[in-house]
């Protein structure tokens, strides 16, 4: 995703298309990584980046929107499930909660390395 309209797009397709939903985790769910904790990540980094996650909190606390609202959120812990059948939510949450909250320092990182090798 690059903007917030094609999250909004992205997340129409995901919520009004059946189909699209069950492609969609199983092609998160194909992604791996060394545990859940790891595959959650994976899978919101294949979902959005960095630029739109920085908008973005698990509650929508204000100024930012909540990313437990989205049928996108719903998908990525079925997709970590698919692998990792044993993985609370609550750890789900607290590892997405984590992510979004480092969104603004990883593009601080990419900003400070792309100047790096100008």
């Amino acid at each position: 995703m690059v903007s917030h309209s094609d999250l909004d797009d992205f997340e129409n397709n995901v919520s009004e298309d059946p189909s699209y939903k069950s492609e969609l985790i199983h092609l998160l769910s194909n992604m791996g990584g060394g545990g859940a904790e790891s595959c959650i990540r994976k899978a919101w980094v294949a979902c959005i980046t960095d630029d739109i996650a920085s908008n973005f909190n698990w509650a929508g606390r204000a100024p930012k929107k909540g990313v437990k609202f989205l049928t996108v959120a719903e998908c990525v812990y079925a997709a970590v499930r698919v692998n990792y059948p044993d993985c609370k939510r609550s750890v789900y949450e607290a590892v997405t909660k984590d992510w979004l909250k480092q969104a603004p320092a990883r593009l601080k990182l990419k900003k400070r390395n792309c100047e790096r090798l100008e």
